[in-house]
């Protein structure tokens, strides 16, 4: 679908990008002035070379973030960034990655629109692209990633496996978390870039708890110090707590506690910081655990309280595990804190979770937050309300390319009896599907559309559903043309003019009217659907509709006004992340032809070198696009005398054909293209002619992942990636892993990235 709203120019929260700027995650707490400074550690830590990887592995309690913080006093340019679990979205941590970049002023505020393909999932190219990007940055970094083990995606931890590989000289890397890192250690302690420090590292010895004792008002004789590392084992946490004067009707015996123990620690915080404090206290300090990020103005809305910001004040005043973040007026728990505040929650007041979570949710829509507002919306476990923010979250999170987000939400969903009562959500889902090339998935919420026992209003003020479902439909164009020209003249007749659904339908008719071979009529279309796209900001429908110009003049015989159109809007959509969309790839396929035309080959072949990474998308799921693409990517391919290529490509063609027959003029399309191919005499260089497996393969290649690994990642055997692999070479005219990533550097199948490696490394696992 394309969104009608307005985008903005500069990166912000909505719909530009997506993601909201969660400035929390880019804050380090501040220091406590109980803090011992590991001046020793900080030493060996300025000393690894530039390009280098430092691991930072230990249990919660041992430092790691304090660590960080006190680093980066030392430092000059440090970018962090507080990883959590919606970190699994390549796409979220991607722009993570780009604002904390951002904020420390090594790369501009742009670089995140151009990095990403909209409308589509953000894979391991794009790190490739920011790869390339972090190479051109001169200044020196340090990009600190803390709490990495809540990140479990594969898709996000490739991308950063990739980037940590590929390191400039400019930039290191520090990732910090409770597990050994899932990234390319042996190739980094190979050629010399990682650094490790441990809990052993980070454990106080004896002087460092005679300096904390002090800090906090003891004195500590070295015996008593001694015994009190050797009880804790020197864990930096249980040596705090056993420090803390004792509270009214608390113990009177410092904790017998380590790392070892946990469940000790749990017992002591309850004793000591919990149950001596006063029940409203307590009440208030329990019900904040739904919160992430904890401010006045929101803990006094979701807990139906006042003076939270005083109060918070209080709990870090009085030691009480709550960090202040570096605005100074956002905290959060100590994650040991939080661990136990959650469960004594759910145990001691069953139920108030949801309703903490509802006001939550409401006084973060009602503030702009609205990621945040459909987080907690889904703990409340109302889904009235859930589906109403998911509806309107949707435009921004779909453009910003975030598939596993929208998955994810979508999978709330995602049962009988529950899609039908959300025609809004079955809408969205099926046109999330369909965009990404699953025409399964996509059919299915077409149907659970269809089906919806809710009738509206839809967002858009529509009183029914019909012409937004028909929207959809015109999409998948299940039952051919005349299907389309019933479901386009429900959404003309149906839609509000502002309705941001008309920029799909107008696009949907510019395409009916092409399919039946009236070309004056679907040029009207397309213009009006640019006009309307253009003047809303809605550059994702705007790309598509310059690239339905540009095919309808290349179809009519203007193959100069093609070339004019193409040039221009690919230089646009570079710049604003759509180059390898869906949406870009129409422009890529018609502009390959029209320069061919002019003898610009060299443009021409890069052109159809994207065309080709986005062939796995170009499904049956979105028929018409797809099978156009594919047709003009093939025509170009025949001009440049690669036969290989046009008949891989007109394979795609057939299989869409064969579960979308009815598509007008286009089977017509296909038939010449078949006619071609039949009376070339040399195959060609066959430089495009991998297949959609091959290409999926192909994307890993350069990665430090072995074959089985791919094949775990493709969910085949990994006999069947090396028989691909093979196949890569043979077709790409090589012998070897490393001389297939060259030539695929060549082609445009992969970024330059793929042979971008610091000095010292080893390369090993693509030569």
């Amino acid at each position: 679908m394309v969104q009608g709203g307005v985008e903005r120019r500069r990166r912000q929260p909505g719909p530009t990008t997506g993601i909201a700027r969660c400035t929390s995650k880019h804050q380090l707490p501040r220091a406590r002035s109980t803090v011992v400074i590991r001046r020793t550690l900080l030493d060996r830590l300025l000393v690894p070379r530039p390009g280098s990887v430092i691991s930072i592995v230990a249990p919660a309690g041992y430092g790691k973030t304090t660590l960080l913080q006190q680093w980066a006093d030392r430092e000059g340019e440090v970018a962090y960034v507080r990883l959590d679990a919606r970190d699994d979205d390549p796409a979220v941590l991607l722009s993570d990655l780009v604002v904390s970049l951002e904020r420390a002023g090594a790369v501009e505020p742009a670089l995140l629109d151009r990095l990403g393909g909209r409308g589509s999932d953000l894979g391991l190219p794009t790190f490739q692209r920011l790869t390339d990007a972090l190479w051109e940055v001169e200044r020196p970094v340090i990009l600190m990633l803390d709490d990495l083990h809540t990140v479990t995606g594969r898709g996000s931890l490739d991308g950063l496996s990739w980037l940590a590989d590929r390191l400039p000289e400019s930039l290191r890397l520090v990732v910090a978390g409770r597990t050994a890192p899932a990234l390319p250690m042996a190739r980094l302690a190979a050629s010399g870039r990682w650094t490790s420090v441990t809990a052993s590292d980070l454990a106080f010895d004896v002087d460092q708890t005679i300096e904390m004792a002090g800090a906090m008002g003891a004195a500590l004789p070295t015996a008593a110090a001694d015994e009190l590392v050797a009880r804790t084992q020197g864990w930096p946490i249980a040596i705090y707590l056993s420090l803390l004067p004792r509270r009214p009707g608390g113990s009177t015996e410092p904790p017998i506690v380590s790392a070892a123990s946990p469940s000790l620690v749990d017992d002591y915080l309850r004793r000591e910081l919990l149950e001596p404090l006063a029940d409203g206290d307590q009440d208030w300090l329990l019900r904040s655990a739904v919160l992430d990020v904890l401010s006045g103005p929101l803990c006094d809305a979701a807990l139906q309280t006042s003076g939270s910001q005083d109060r918070l004040h209080a709990l870090e005043r009085a030691n009480l595990l709550i960090e202040r973040l570096e605005d100074g007026a956002s905290y959060r728990h100590h994650p040991l804190l939080h661990a136990l505040l959650r469960e004594e929650l759910d145990t001691r007041l069953p139920g108030e979770a949801t309703a903490v979570a509802r006001r939550a949710a409401a006084w973060c829509d009602e503030h702009g937050e609205l990621e945040r507002a459909v987080e907690f919306a889904h703990e409340s476990g109302d889904l009235d309300l859930l589906a109403g923010l998911v509806a309107r979250a949707f435009w921004g999170v779909h453009w910003a390319g975030r598939t596993m987000t929208m998955e994810r939400w979508f999978r709330w969903f995602d049962q009988d009896g529950v899609r039908e009562r959300y025609p809004t959500v079955a809408v969205f889902a099926g046109f999330m599907y369909a965009l990404d090339g699953r025409r399964v998935e996509a059919e299915d919420w077409l149907a659970a559309a269809e089906r919806a026992s809710g009738e509206g209003p839809m967002p858009d003020g529509s009183p029914t559903k019909a012409p937004w479902v028909a929207a959809l439909r015109g999409l998948l164009m299940p039952r051919g043309v005349a299907q389309l020209s019933t479901d386009v003249r429900m959404g003309l007749d149906g839609l509000a003019h502002d309705s941001p659904v008309i920029p799909t339908i107008l696009l949907e008719a510019a395409v009916e009217r092409l399919l039946v071979g009236a070309l004056s009529e679907a040029a009207e279309y397309a213009d009006e659907a640019a006009a309307v796209a253009g003047r809303r900001g809605a550059l994702p429908g705007l790309t598509l509709a310059l690239g339905l110009q540009a095919c309808i003049a290349l179809r009519s015989g203007d193959g100069q006004a093609a070339q004019r159109i193409t040039r221009s809007a690919i230089v646009r959509s570079r710049e604003i992340g759509l180059d390898d969309s869906l949406l870009g790839a129409l422009l890529h396929a018609v502009g390959a032809r029209a320069l061919l035309m002019s003898g610009a080959v060299a443009e021409a072949t890069d052109l159809i070198g994207v065309v080709t990474r986005g062939r796995p998308r170009l499904t049956a799921a979105t028929p018409w696009l797809s099978v156009v693409v594919l047709l003009e990517a093939a025509k170009a391919c025949l001009a440049l005398s690669d036969a290989a290529s046009a008949r891989a490509m007109l394979a795609d063609v057939d299989d869409i054909l064969r579960v979308r027959p009815d598509l007008g003029i286009l089977g017509e399309d296909a038939t010449e293209v078949r006619g071609a191919l039949a009376a070339a005499s040399d195959p060609g260089t066959g430089n495009w002619a991998l297949t959609n497996a091959e290409l999926r393969v192909l994307t890993f290649l350069p990665t430090h992942l072995t074959f089985a690994e791919i094949a775990e990642r493709l969910v085949v055997s990994p006999f069947t990636i090396k028989s691909q692999a093979v196949a890569i070479y043979g077709k790409l005219g090589v012998a070897s892993r490393r001389a297939a990533i060259e030539r695929a550097v060549e082609t445009g199948l992969l970024e330059r990235s793929a042979l971008r490696y610091p000095s010292g490394s080893t390369e090993a696992g693509v030569g």
